[in-house]
């Protein structure tokens, strides 16, 4: 089978316009992990996906565009995933397991993800962090706050969970695993696909709901206690 770049001139990628698009993503997502988003330039991109730089323009409009599209069909689903359980549509909506799963399911299928918002979002200043926040954080939080805010209302997290940290605590716990695999996954065989991921994504809810979970004794001795009675 020919490779992208065995030799071929620069044109189009072997394949329809999905396959051009998949692989112009596949190598803007490489580049930017490597070297940053300001250090990658389109011609770059397009050298690596064996096209022009006018096959990117076709498809994304410019390097912008394209950065927009990556991040856009990681965390779409999962945006979409949050949003219906905060609004109540189904079954799951006060399922904060169904939280931690989507969540975790999208960065498992996007383990370049978190690398990313560590090299252009946590790491310096900057318009992609403004970029990362519009398209992601500011469309996840209030659903996620609404979430947590419902199952505190009804009753199963504890009535005195501080729900930003508690949102923070979450964010954390489904996220860093994927940023320590470099560490974690040679020496401590941790491996996040098939059913070693289910188990994990297992342990997490069980983690976070033991954390946080209302126990009606202690919440109401805690309550007498606030009053200045001794339990």
């Amino acid at each position: 089978m020919q490779s992208l770049n065995s030799g071929r001139k620069p044109g189009r990628p072997i394949g329809g316009d999905a396959a051009v698009r998949n692989v112009l993503l596949m190598r803007a997502r490489e580049l930017f992990l490597r070297h940053g988003f300001h250090d990658v330039s389109t011609r770059r991109i397009a050298n690596a996906a064996g096209t022009t730089p006018a096959t990117i323009r076709y498809h994304f409009g410019d390097k912008m565009g394209l950065y927009r599209v990556m991040i856009e069909s990681a965390v779409q689903p999962f945006i979409e995933d949050v949003q219906r359980l905060a609004s109540g549509e189904d079954a799951e909506t006060t399922d904060l397991e169904a939280l931690i799963r989507a969540y975790i399911t999208m960065v498992a299928d996007n383990p370049w993800f978190p690398m990313l918002l560590v090299r252009e979002a946590f790491a310096q200043e900057g318009p992609m962090r403004t970029e990362l926040v519009e398209r992601f954080a500011w469309r996840i939080a209030p659903a996620l706050a609404a979430v947590l805010h419902r199952e505190r209302a009804q009753g199963r997290l504890r009535p005195d969970l501080d729900l930003t940290s508690a949102a923070v605590s979450l964010l954390g716990l489904c996220v860093f695993p994927f940023l320590s695999l470099p560490i974690t996954g040679p020496l401590l065989g941790f491996r996040p696909d098939g059913d070693d991921l289910q188990r994990f994504i297992r342990h997490t809810a069980q983690l976070f709901r033991e954390g946080v979970a209302a126990r009606p004794e202690k919440d109401r001795l805690l309550s007498l206690d606030a009053r200045g009675n001794r339990p």
